[in-house]
């Protein structure tokens, strides 16, 4: 109890399965777009939800772009040995 156990899967040829390590937060696309949203928010103080509300609109509006998403959830460097030829 407490550890996972490989099982045999019927993938086809052309998928293969990349296991990650359990605690992994730097291969967690999420992380990294929460990252950006807390060093934007680090040394800030709200005094009510609607102003973190605003804030928070601000910041995805300026600083969480769909080309900034790509760039924060991309693993080509992690993906790398698994490339076919």
């Amino acid at each position: 109890m407490g550890h996972f156990t490989r099982q045999k899967n019927n993938n086809p040829d052309n998928i293969i399965l990349i296991f990650l390590p359990l605690y992994s937060p730097e291969l967690n696309g999420a992380e990294k777009v929460w990252w950006v949203i807390k060093r934007e928010t680090n040394l800030c103080t709200f005094e009510s939800l609607d102003e973190l509300e605003n804030k928070l609109d601000e910041i995805i509006k300026k600083k969480i772009t769909l080309k900034k998403i790509s760039k924060l959830t991309a693993y080509k460097d992690f993906l790398s040995p698994y490339k076919t030829i």
